[in-house]
C-alpha cells in the first residue's frame, strides 16, 4: 500500500498536466543528455552518487519529466533502471560549462559546475572552477545548490507550436493583404513594367542570402515612383514583417543572418538581376499590373544520375570552387545521392537530426519522427563501433591515399557497408564550408538492406 501511495504521489501530475519542457534550448538540450546519461549510469549500478546526482539536476530543471519521474520511483524501491539511450558525459560537461558563461547568479553557477565536474572529473573548465569556488569559500553542495537557484522556465511544447503556427498565418495572410492592396493601386500595367525591366540599368547592385529582403526593398525604393511594387512570398526566404510608408511601398523584415558571399552585378539591366537573383536564390518571378512578384522555384529533379547517386564527397568538392553554373545546377533541386555515414547529431531543436556523411563534411537533416526508429537505434551504435575500432581513421586515410595516388577507391568497400547509405533529398548549398541538404524523400541503409526512412 505504501508503495503505490509513494508511486501515485511520484506520478500523480502524469493525467493532469501536458507534457512540459524546459523553455530555453540549450537547457532542453541539456536536460535531454543528462537524463538518457543519468539512465545509462543507473542501469550499470543503481548506487551510482554521478547517477543520483543526475537525477536530481534533471528533476530540478523539468520535474514534470515522465522518464525521470520512473527513475525517481525506481530508485525509491530499488528497482532497476533501464538505459534509454547511450550518453556522452564528456560532452554534457562541456555543454554545462559553456551554459555557465550565460549565469550571473552564483548558485546556479555553482550548480552547473558541480553536476559537470561530477560526470566528467576531466573536465578542466570544471576542475578550474570548483577550485575558484573552494577558495572563495563558498558552499559547494548540490542540495543548497539546486535549493537556492532559480528554476527554469517550463513551456508546453504542443502549445507554443499552435501558437506559432496561429502566428505565422496570421502573418502570412496581413502580408497578402498588404500586398494585394498595393498592388491593386498601382495603375502600370505589366506591359510597360516588361519594357522598364530592359530600359532601366544599374552601374552596381550587390545582394547575398543574408541581405536578399534589403535587395528587395532596394528594388522598391528605386520603382515605387514609377509605380511598381515588389513582393515576396512564399517559404524560402523568410518573412517576418511587412511594413508600409507614407507613400504606400511595401518594405519586408526577416531574421537576421550569419554573413553570407555576396554577388556583385555591374552595368547590367532590371531584368539582367531579376534573373540573376532568381537564379541564385532559388524562385521565380511574375510581373502583373503594377507588381514584381517573387515566389518560390518548383524544385526539380536531376534527371541524369544514376541508380546510386552522385558520391557526396564528390558533389562537396565540385560545390566547394563555388562556380555559378554548378550552384545553379544542384542548388535548390532533388536528387539521389549515397555516402558514408560517419556520425549522427542534433539539429537547431530537439526534433531534428542530421547524419554527417564521409566525416562531416556534408550534412543531411531530417525530423526525427519520420525515421524508422530501431533502424536509427542500429545505425548510431554501427557508427559508434566503426569510431571505437578505429574504422572512422582507417577510412580517412584511405581517402586520402587515394587522392594523393590518383587511384580511384569503392568508399562502401573500403567502410562498413552498415553505413553505407543512398538517398534523395533537396541539395540547399554550402552553408559554412558544410555541404547541406534537407527535406529528405527517403533514405537506404545498404549493409542490412533496410530504410531508415521510407519512400514518401
Amino acid at each position: 500500500m505504501i508503495r503505490l501511495l509513494i508511486f501515485m504521489t511520484l506520478m500523480s501530475s502524469t493525467s493532469l498536466f501536458a507534457e512540459m519542457s524546459v523553455e530555453n534550448e540549450r537547457d532542453r538540450l541539456i536536460h535531454e543528455k543528462s537524463y538518457v546519461l543519468a539512465a545509462e549510469i543507473l542501469s550499470k549500478d543503481i548506487r551510482s552518487k554521478a547517477g543520483s546526482d543526475l537525477v536530481k539536476f534533471c528533476a530540478w530543471l523539468n520535474p514534470e519529466h515522465e522518464g525521470i519521474k520512473a527513475i525517481r520511483t525506481k530508485l525509491v524501491f530499488g528497482d532497476p533502471v533501464t538505459a534509454v539511450g547511450k550518453g556522452d558525459s564528456t560532452q554534457l560537461a562541456k555543454l554545462l560549462m559553456f551554459r555557465l558563461k550565460d549565469f550571473d547568479a552564483q548558485s546556479k553557477r555553482i550548480l552547473y559546475t558541480v553536476i559537470a565536474a561530477s560526470v566528467d572529473p576531466q573536465n578542466v573548465d570544471a576542475s578550474a572552477q570548483m577550485k575558484e569556488f573552494k577558495d572563495q569559500g563558498a558552499d559547494i553542495s548540490l542540495a543548497k545548490a539546486l535549493k537556492e537557484s532559480e528554476k527554469p522556465k517550463l513551456v508546453d511544447l504542443a502549445e507554443v507550436a499552435k501558437a506559432q503556427k496561429k502566428q505565422d498565418m496570421k502573418v502570412a495572410e496581413e502580408n497578402s493583404q498588404l500586398s494585394t492592396e498595393s498592388a491593386s493601386k498601382m495603375s502600370v500595367s505589366a506591359d510597360a513594367i516588361e519594357k522598364m525591366l530592359d530600359l532601366i540599368k544599374f552601374k552596381t547592385f550587390t545582394y547575398s542570402e543574408a541581405t536578399f529582403l534589403d535587395a528587395v526593398n532596394r528594388l522598391t525604393h528605386k520603382m515605387y515612383w514609377r509605380g511598381v511594387q515588389f513582393t515576396l512570398t512564399g517559404r524560402r526566404i523568410s518573412i517576418i514583417g511587412v511594413q508600409k510608408a507614407h507613400n504606400g511601398a511595401l518594405y519586408y523584415s526577416g531574421p537576421l543572418y550569419p554573413q553570407a558571399d555576396y554577388f556583385t552585378i555591374k552595368d547590367k539591366s532590371l531584368r539582367d538581376i531579376l534573373d540573376h537573383m532568381g537564379k541564385n536564390m532559388d524562385l521565380d518571378y511574375k510581373v502583373r499590373d503594377g507588381e514584381v512578384a517573387f515566389m518560390d522555384a518548383e524544385l526539380s529533379e536531376i534527371s541524369e544520375i544514376g541508380e546510386e547517386g552522385i558520391d557526396a564527397n564528390d558533389l562537396m568538392k565540385t560545390m566547394k570552387d563555388f562556380n555559378l553554373k554548378d550552384i545553379k545546377k544542384y542548388r535548390g533541386k532533388s536528387f539521389r545521392m549515397n555516402g558514408i555515414v560517419s556520425g549522427l547529431g542534433r539539429g537547431m531543436d530537439s526534433r531534428t537530426v542530421f547524419l554527417a556523411l564521409d566525416g562531416g563534411f556534408i550534412q543531411l537533416y531530417c525530423q526525427r519522427a519520420d525515421l524508422e526508429q530501431d533502424v536509427y537505434k542500429r545505425l548510431d551504435f554501427a557508427v559508434d563501433a566503426w569510431k571505437k575500432d578505429g574504422g572512422l581513421k582507417k577510412y580517412k586515410d584511405a581517402v586520402k591515399k587515394a587522392k594523393e595516388t590518383g587511384e580511384e577507391i569503392i568508399r562502401k568497400d573500403v567502410a562498413d557497408p552498415k553505413l553505407y547509405i543512398t538517398f534523395k533529398a533537396t541539395c540547399k548549398g554550402m552553408d559554412k564550408g558544410r555541404l547541406v541538404f534537407d527535406e529528405p524523400e527517403y533514405i537506404y541503409v545498404e549493409g542490412p538492406e533496410e530504410y531508415l526512412l521510407r519512400k514518401k
